[in-house]
């Protein structure tokens, strides 16, 4: 049975110091230690060749240069260049660019962004720069030329959007690029020509060097320009340019310079003859000026096979694997060179094998095209017109197949591939895997190579499974070059090669080793340590335990190239999806950590997560489809987050809840709960998710109901009566079933004041679940019972509304106000009307005492009086106050309107001394003059409409009358004032009379004024009644008249006042008269 857990930490320590081991011992074995053979193409099964006569290039008559003519192979594209012309040639597609006025000496294409390409064409005056939109034909969206000083010969690819531009003469500069909306182009050129000083620059201008070729080596960012003269060393300083650090004189038959590939620190200089020298680096030191110094020196040169004779090489191409192709133009020849065992002839040892073929046209260019997940590098050879022909150079593993298939496993075949050794046998046993060889046919090998040796307590892997090593390592160490590269277009593209050739090698081997029971570990490795390739056991070694041993390690290895694939495959789509802001996120990541160590130092389930969830957080649509529909091969974290998008996605509120409340436990165990409430709240916001979860969560850990109650007041809180009643009747629904859980949600229900906004939130939901309390002891409790029973007893609820209203307990004035005025609603009594008469004046009161308080809030010596204030209002606002406390309150404040209030409480008791509703009455009417600025007679014609008719013990009219006389009216204008109030006329009558008999102090009314608005409102008068008072009055005039002397000296504008009320009463004395 395959263990599941094949994540040993110790494996994997193993593995990455073996990993760091072996590229110490590559990079000191570049001195090229193999002998050289050659053979005919048609006998060396590493080679296939191919005429390709039928791909010719479109409209190749426009291509009619005669001095300028090279083609290259970039991104899947052929660029054609014939003095001012250039063609782009696609798969199935193709398109001239226009003529320019200059020979174009380069091109470089490549993908920028997902329907983008950037064209850069290289000419004698400068560069041209555009924009392209795939389609067909592609669409220039911006374009920028930009001169220069010399030809532009060369043009690298650069990381963070820069391009070098090699000149003809041999200097170098940078041009960086930049897109902006993915609509406009930026370019921007600087030069930089090395250490020269002055005089040198000067000399310059007479110096015979000129560009030959270059290359760019990107793991120690360094560039080698060869000239006619020399090879120099340009490198990258910390601030991102490039400095010319080195140089060495070269013989003039060098022609061509080709990068170390994997090899770091080593290049390789061609000659005319064929003759390839390796150029070495030393001395790589950071300056402290940013500059890396560094020096170069060539090795021995190392020639073709003695019976190679060239002169005029040409071309030189390399492919990543390390193969060469050569052209020599004298001969008409193309060499291809590569190492291998050539087992078919008996070598079993590694050989470098060069093989030559002549080519029936003109070649113009050499070209890999790549080398493809099975291991075959392509090569192309061009001609005038074409491709000429198509080269292949074959893996071990591809000749092993071919072999196979050819004459069968016979003993012959098998025993030359057992003479390989286990290591390098390994190697050719997965190759014939790849091309669909039966791992029946290949499992005698594999039983040879997979072998462990054992001696006690001691277990060494077999020689195979350290080739299985160095083939994943080679693998991940080549996509971890990328991994750790600065930005640049193509990155995401090559990320994405890469990472398929990981997954296919992952599966090969998978498929390779499974069958066999080569990952078969029935139990972990926990009694086992591991150093390299050697494990050491505390118990003896048995060649079962060795295996499932070596089992163990395997599935580590395998796994960790199950990682690396999927950790590239995830950043490739991420910077796809980010788009123009890719560059930043490749500069905060770039060079922190090599893949390596991130594959076997590390937990990847980690970077795994975070790059999916930094896909999904720009994503949406295809990439969350693709991710789901891979998801098993992402860690569980991984997973739930593109479940939860997936869903998110469709738009199904509902089961995108039930997933993650089904996970619950799996999301706060993973750290995925606020990532995934957060997503889902975003996307549902009427759903309540937060509050959903967390409940769901209640019921696997109880002992968080004070987080879960924390939660849930600051859910509801400032929310809509209808947000909280929908939240609450979730939550009460979610806890019935449980009792501890329900008793600790309605305490905390009763543990908010009456004061709470959410008080007929909680007492409607309390009263749709049948809650009881029998004993409610506090005033929260006492309101949610009345308010349970206000239907079916409403006596007893509004008893204790009532209660609550007039309680001694500090309670909000609002609040007592609302029980008050449900106390009325269902069971009208007179103490809780004149309970809410009393809580309303209370309110009033309190108004009119912070008004007073804002008056007096600048003024520092009033603050005694202000503290005092203060206090009022606490008693106002908070506890029920007593008619008489409430009264001396109001009279407190009657300057600022308290009388109002006061005559409001007077107002229903009729026993209230007419004394003190004088006294009141003018209070009321001082403030309503004095503060408010009312006129005198409308603030008595206010007041008497107010009071008169609904004074219980009967409204006093001699106060309005002293007040507007001192305020200087005249009788007769206030009674005109009286009955325009709504007083009756008999009441004025009554009033007034009490003047006339000199029982009314304060009043300076004269006889005539008092008797002139006796007679008036005598006039106003209907009724029987009328004639008694029209009677008595003309009697007492009469006695006025001729009684002078009897009371005091009449004026002489009293007496004149006199008889015209006997005037005015006459006619109404003989229309009583007549009428009885």
């Amino acid at each position: 049975m395959r263990s599941e857990n094949c994540d040993g930490a110790g494996a994997r320590q193993a593995l990455l110091h073996y990993a760091e081991k072996v590229s110490v011992q590559s990079e000191s074995n570049n001195q090229y230690p193999l002998r050289t053979l050659s053979c005919p193409v048609s006998q060396c099964l590493f080679f296939d060749i191919e005429g390709d006569v039928n791909h010719t290039w479109p409209s190749s008559s426009l291509l009619n240069g005669t001095s300028h003519y090279q083609i290259k192979y970039q991104s899947g594209v052929h660029l054609v260049m014939s003095d001012n012309r250039l063609l782009i040639v696609y798969l199935d597609r193709h398109f001239f660019c226009p003529p320019y006025s200059s020979s174009v000496r380069d091109a470089h294409i490549q993908p920028c962004g997902r329907e983008q390409s950037l064209l850069v064409v290289g000419l004698a005056s400068g560069i041209h720069v555009m924009l392209l939109h795939e389609e067909s034909p592609p669409k220039v969206l911006d374009d920028v030329f930009l001169e220069t000083p010399q030809s532009v010969e060369k043009m690298v690819s650069l990381e963070d959007n820069r391009l070098i531009l090699c000149y003809g003469n041999t200097h170098v500069g940078i041009c960086r690029l930049a897109t902006h909306n993915s609509q406009k182009l930026e370019a921007v050129l600087t030069l930089k020509q090395g250490p020269r000083r002055f005089l040198d620059a000067l000399a310059s201008l007479w110096d015979a060097k000129r560009y030959k070729d270059c290359a760019y080596c990107s793991t120690n960012r360094s560039l080698l320009v060869l000239s006619n003269v020399d090879l120099t060393l340009w490198m990258s300083t910390s601030t991102g340019d490039l400095t010319a650090v080195s140089s060495v004189a070269v013989y003039e038959s060098s022609v061509a310079v080709l990068p170390g590939f994997g090899i770091s620190g080593c290049a390789m200089l061609v000659h005319s003859d064929g003759g390839r020298q390796p150029v070495i680096f030393e001395g790589s030191t950071a300056a402290g000026s940013g500059v890396v110094a560094a020096n170069i020196k060539l090795a021995q040169r190392r020639p073709l096979p003695s019976d190679l004779h060239f002169d005029s090489v040409q071309y030189a191409c390399q492919s990543a694997t390390g193969a060469v192709l050569l052209y020599d133009s004298r001969a008409r020849v193309v060499v291809v060179i590569t190492s291998g065992s050539p087992i078919y002839e008996g070598v079993c040892d590694e050989v470098e094998i060069a093989s030559t073929s002549p080519v029936s046209d003109l070649v113009v260019g050499l070209a890999c095209t790549g080398e493809s997940i099975k291991g075959c590098t392509s090569f192309v050879v061009y001609g005038r017109s074409g491709i000429l022909c198509r080269i292949g150079v074959r893996s071990l593993g591809l000749v092993t197949a071919d072999l196979l298939e050819r004459q069968g496993s016979n003993g012959k075949i098998l025993i030359s591939l057992l003479n390989l050794g286990g290591k390098r046998g390994i190697e050719a046993v997965v190759g014939a895997c790849e091309v669909g060889i039966p791992v029946g046919t290949l499992s005698p090998l594999l039983n040879e190579f997979m072998r462990p040796t054992f001696d006690g307590c001691a277990l060494r892997m077999a020689p195979g499974v350290e080739g299985l090593v160095t083939i994943v390592y080679r693998r991940i160490i080549e996509a971890g070059k990328l991994w750790s590269s600065h930005f640049s277009w193509d990155l995401a593209v090559n990320l994405e090669s890469v990472s398929r050739c990981l997954g296919e090698c992952h599966r090969i081997l998978e498929l390779l080793l499974l069958p066999n029971g080569w990952l078969d570990c029935p139990m972990q490795q926990e009694h086992v340590a591991w150093q390299g390739l050697v494990a050491t056991s505390s118990q003896q070694f048995t060649m079962r335990s060795a295996l499932n041993s070596q089992a163990f390690f395997l599935n580590v290895l395998l796994k960790g190239l199950k990682d690396a694939h999927s950790i590239c495959k995830l950043y490739a789509i991420l910077l796809v999806e980010l788009g123009e802001e890719a560059s930043a996120f490749v500069a905060s990541i770039a060079g922190q950590i090599c893949l390596e160590r991130v594959v076997w130092g590390n937990d990847t389930r980690a970077v795994i997560t975070s790059l999916c969830m930094n896909i999904l957080e720009c994503s949406q649509g295809e990439v969350v489809t693709l991710l789901e529909s891979q998801k098993d091969a992402l860690p569980v974290e991984a997973q739930r987050a593109v479940r939860i998008h997936a869903l998110i996605m469709k738009g199904d509120a509902e089961v995108a809840l039930s997933y993650a409340c089904e996970n619950i436990k799996s999301l706060r165990k993973e750290g995925l709960w606020e990532y995934v409430e957060g997503k889902l709240d975003a996307a549902f916001p009427d759903y309540m998710v937060p509050l959903r979860l967390l409940i769901c969560w209640l019921r696997h850990d109880k002992s968080s109901i004070e987080a879960f109650l924390t939660a849930l007041e600051r859910w509801t809180a400032g929310r809509s009566p209808d947000q909280v009643k929908q939240q609450l009747r979730l939550v009460m629904q979610s806890v019935l079933s449980d009792a501890i859980l329900l008793r600790n949600v309605v305490n905390w229900i009763l543990g908010h004041t009456l004061e709470d906004d959410r008080l007929m939130c909680f007492a409607e939901i309390l009263e749709e679940h049948p809650l009881g309390f029998e004993d409610p002891r506090t005033l929260p409790a006492l309101f949610y019972s009345c308010w349970r029973d206000r239907l079916r007893n409403p006596q007893v609820a509004a008893r204790g509304f009532g209660d609550i209203a007039r309680s001694k307990q500090r309670v909000l004035l609002s609040v007592r106000i609302r029980c008050a005025n449900l106390a009325l609603e269902y069971a009208s009594k007179g103490v809780d009307r004149l309970t809410y008469v009393l809580l309303l004046l209370q309110e009033e009161l309190v108004k009119i005492v912070e008004g007073a308080l804002q008056s007096f809030e600048q003024d520092i010596s009033s603050r005694s009086w202000r503290e005092r204030a203060t206090c009022h209002v606490d008693e106002l606002r908070y506890f029920y106050l007593m008619e008489r406390r409430l009264f001396e309150l109001a009279g407190i404040y009657k300057k600022y309107g308290g009388a109002k209030v006061q005559m409001d409480i007077l107002k229903v008791h009729p026993e209230t001394p007419e004394r003190v509703t004088m006294e009141v009455l003018h209070d009321l009417l001082v403030n309503l003059v004095h503060e408010r600025g009312m006129p005198a007679v409308d603030a008595v014609r206010s007041v008497v409409r107010e009071y008169h008719g609904g004074y219980a013990s009967g409204l006093p009219l001699l106060p309005f009358a002293l007040f507007l006389a001192h305020n200087g009216e005249k009788p007769e204008t206030i009674v005109e004032v009286l009955l325009c109030s709504g007083v009756p006329a008999a009441v004025v009558f009554d009033a007034f009379l009490r003047c006339l008999d000199e029982r009314c102090d304060g009043i300076t009314f004269t006889t005539g004024g008092v008797v002139t608005a006796l007679a008036a409102a005598v006039v106003n008068m209907s009724g029987e009644g009328r004639g008694v008072y029209v009677t008595y009055l003309l009697e007492r005039v009469h006695k006025f008249l001729e009684s002078e002397q009897r009371f005091a000296v009449l004026r002489e504008d009293d007496v004149k006042q006199l008889q015209q009320a006997e005037k005015l009463l006459h006619p109404a004395f003989l229309s009583s008269r007549n009428q009885a």
